[in-house]
């Protein structure tokens, strides 16, 4: 096809160095020019100016940088090149490919990542600044804060972010599918949240990976419900001026009393979060077995839970047999042990049932990056 002006073709079987010479006969039989790559040493005169016109590009290999990086690197720098190469990385016989070429094409490609309910946009930017080369689309149903989130894109010069209003309800509209879906504080506040997770399933591809953000029912029962229960005492209202009347109250009651809990959480001293932390009108409260009810109706399972070091190394000592930390019933009696381990929210990575495809960005995905 010639309108398809970038993309990685693979070529097999690759069992000996006269492989090339018949490459080169069959390439001369396709309409469109392929391109392949060798080192930087073969291309220096005379010989250069032949692989240079077959279609040859450079390779530096002596630089530190990741050679699917460098490859990655070369397709951004042209606008025509389709690259040909053996998927076996040797001429000997062999049982399985080098998954080289999969990743060359998808960070050629660019990986597109939907944060659904961006809010004021620190989500979107901090994907942004780990992985650059993303193709991020971001929506929210807030004007206001996607302005805001805008203006924060524009003034720290990150151009990879595509803002959209928008319903989470109404995500097929944007008429493509994604690689990374996230949705963090949002699916919890919904009236029905497995409706609001549906459609998201629905445009994630396959092979993708899916972040939801969902309240902890053992640690908000235990930090927020002695100051619900102040705020419904009291009869504070979600006026400004009744938040920070609570506020100020809560602030002076003696230390250890158990309302004064919630000023553990950072959202307590901001306005807008302190509304969201304890004053909205819909909240639903998980626990790990709820999130596993939650995400298997649409043949979602776990990938990862998004934790510090310190909880890793505290759940590997008290389940040694799940190195992996991937069962649901050992991370629900560890968070009853541990029942603050959540107080922000769970960030539990997803992916299709019986998925066993590597995602490109799974190691950022594990150090926490994304």
């Amino acid at each position: 096809d010639t309108n398809i002006k970038k993309c990685v073709m693979i070529v097999i079987p690759h069992t000996s160095w006269f492989d090339f010479f018949i490459g080169v006969f069959f390439r001369g039989t396709f309409p469109i020019e392929i391109n392949f790559l060798g080192k930087k040493e073969l291309f220096k005169f005379p010989l250069g100016i032949y692989l240079k016109w077959m279609g040859g590009t450079a390779l530096d290999r002596s630089k530190t940088e990741n050679k699917v990086d460098a490859i990655a690197r070369i397709f951004e720098t042209k606008d025509v090149f389709r690259l040909s190469l053996s998927p076996e990385g040797t001429r000997k016989k062999v049982n399985e490919w080098k998954s080289g070429y999969y990743y060359i094409a998808q960070k050629a490609n660019g990986i597109d990542l939907l944060v659904a309910g961006c809010g004021t946009g620190h989500e979107p930017m901090q994907y942004a600044m780990s992985a650059p080369s993303l193709n991020i689309t971001a929506i929210d149903l807030s004007i206001a804060s996607m302005s805001y989130g805008m203006r924060m894109a524009e003034e720290y010069g990150i151009k990879s972010i595509n803002f959209h209003h928008g319903d989470l309800m109404k995500v097929s509209d944007l008429n493509k599918k994604f690689d990374i879906i996230t949705s963090s504080g949002v699916l919890h506040h919904l009236k029905e949240p497995e409706k609001g997770l549906e459609p998201l399933v629905k445009i994630l591809k396959q092979g993708g990976r899916m972040s939801i953000s969902l309240y902890s029912q053992y640690a908000r029962d235990l930090v927020l419900n002695p100051a619900a229960d102040y705020i419904v005492e009291k009869g504070y209202t979600k006026s400004e001026d009744d938040i920070r009347a609570f506020r100020r109250d809560i602030m002076q009651l003696p230390d250890g009393d158990v309302r004064k809990m919630c000023m553990s959480s950072t959202d307590f001293y901001s306005l807008s979060e302190c509304t969201d932390l304890l004053f909205h009108v819909q909240e639903h409260r998980y626990t790990f077995p709820k999130i596993r009810a939650l995400i298997e109706t649409y043949g979602l399972e776990l990938h990862h839970v998004m934790v510090e070091s310190p909880v890793i190394k505290a759940y590997n000592e008290m389940f040694p047999d799940d190195p992996a930390q991937l069962n649901w019933e050992h991370w629900d009696a560890f968070e009853q042990k541990n029942p603050t381990t959540f107080a922000g929210m769970y960030k539990t990575w997803l992916k299709f049932k019986g998925d066993t495809s590597v995602h490109p960005l799974d190691p950022l995905i594990k150090i926490g990056l994304l």
